[in-house]
């Protein structure tokens, strides 16, 4: 696990380590495009002490926003693109293997727009974007 804003990997085991513990079921949904295949994750923006579950785990994420929320900071200009897809309704085959080469691959490498696999509208209403994916600091403090 690698550093995450202010949040060293110490920081982050011990965050997970008490998420754990919560049993909080795993995620049904992806809060940010509506994917409800394949990988889905919680992701935290805050680490830090006193934990709760407004904080730790507070977002459900798919693969693809999971993987795209950690490497925003060296591909900022996918990173605004797919933000921008994903708030046009796009959709894309969801990963069924934490496979980061290929995710890479069909993300980074290219232009998030050649992955789209369709434009649907959402399945109900999406309760963070775009104020909370669209809304992440691109600086690697946070601010």
């Amino acid at each position: 696990m690698n550093s995450y804003y202010n949040f060293s990997p110490a920081d982050r085991y011990r965050a997970l380590a008490w998420f754990k513990a919560q049993g909080k079921p795993p995620p049904t949904s992806c809060s940010a495009c509506g994917e409800v295949a394949g990988i889905l994750d919680w992701h935290s923006e805050d680490y830090s002490e006193p934990y709760t579950l407004d904080k730790i785990g507070a977002f459900s994420v798919c693969y693809v926003c999971h993987m795209f929320i950690h490497c925003r900071f060296g591909a900022a200009a996918h990173w605004r693109e797919y933000v921008q897809l994903v708030d046009q309704g796009a959709r894309f085959a969801p990963f069924h293997a934490r496979a980061f080469p290929s995710f890479a691959a069909r993300f980074l490498r290219g232009h998030p727009r050649d992955a789209v696999t369709s434009y649907d509208p959402y399945p109900g209403e999406l309760p963070y974007l775009p104020t909370w994916l669209g809304g992440l600091s691109l600086n690697r403090d946070g601010s």
